[in-house]
Parts: structure tokens; C-alpha cells; sequence
């Protein structure tokens, strides 16, 4: 599964408030939910009813596009590792104990200014994005404050 939101319009429009990545915590009524939010609810929902033989592995990428140029809004406070594109999330056939990633599982940390492209396929195609593996609704939403706070205004 892979799930992506994306806003679009004039500065002051109301993207962040629509989409709901200005919040700091997931807690509120549904009515006043935004995107992301409603978004993440999906996708544990749909994780609860996997069979116990399917692991699920979220991982986030917080990018915003200024002026054609991507911008990484998650970028790592370390020095990074290595490169790899970002890819969508995926699930594995293996046993299910929890929702969290294997130990030696590393986030993806980009190197170099980050890339947007079109492939052959007409997929869309971002690569040195820094892409975090999270373990719950809690760590997403810290996530996108913490993204939120690097945005251009």
C-alpha cells in the first residue's frame, strides 16, 4: 500500500490546515480531522485486519516543492550513510509480532539535495529523500510537526 497526500496552492490558502499537518497531536473530533490525520487512521485500520502472517513496514517522507525545487523537510540531524530512491512502503509475508520494524532495519538517509523526476513509466520518482521508519501514530504525527517546523512560509 502506498499512500501519498499532496496539496497544491497559493501561500495562505489553507493546505496545512486542510491536510492537518500543523497538528500536534492526533487528538480532536473527526469533523475537524485533516487529511493526514484521517490518512494515518486508514492505514492502521487496514494494518489491524492483515492476517497474522504479514508484517507491515511504514515508512514517512516529508517533502514540500518550492519554486520547482524539492526540499526535504525531515532532513536527517546525522551525517548520512548512503543513498537510495525512495520507494513506497511495502509488506512482507513473515510473522507478525508487532507493528515495528526488525532491529537492523535502517531508515533510508539521503545524500545530496533531494530530486524529483518522471520515469519511463510516467511514475513519479523522488530519490535522496530522507525516509524514516516509524512504529506508531504517535511517531507520524511527531514527525510532521517536526517536518511542519521546516517548512517554508
Amino acid at each position: 500500500m502506498n499512500q501519498t497526500v499532496f496539496a497544491y496552492g497559493q501561500t495562505g490558502s489553507g493546505k496545512t490546515y486542510t491536510i492537518g499537518s500543523g497538528m500536534t497531536s492526533r487528538t480532536g473530533t473527526e469533523t475537524n480531522m485533516g487529511i493526514i490525520p484521517r490518512v494515518i487512521e486508514d492505514i492502521y485500520h487496514h494494518i489491524g485486519k492483515l492476517p497474522t502472517t504479514v508484517t507491515a513496514r511504514i515508512r514517512v517522507t516529508f517533502v514540500e516543492i518550492i519554486n520547482e525545487q524539492l526540499r526535504d523537510l525531515l532532513p536527517s540531524p546525522s551525517p548520512p550513510l548512503h543513498a537510495r530512491p525512495h520507494t513506497a512502503p511495502n509488506m512482507e509475508p513473515t510473522s507478525r509480532s508487532s507493528l515495528s520494524p526488525p532491529p537492523a532495519l535502517p531508515a533510508k538517509i539521503a545524500v545530496g539535495p533531494p530530486d524529483l523526476w518522471e520515469d519511463a513509466e510516467g511514475n513519479m520518482v523522488m530519490a535522496r529523500v530522507n525516509e524514516i521508519v516509524v512504529q506508531s501514530k504517535d511517531h507520524i504525527a511527531s514527525l510532521l510537526q517536526r517536518g511542519s517546523k521546516n517548512r517554508t512560509t
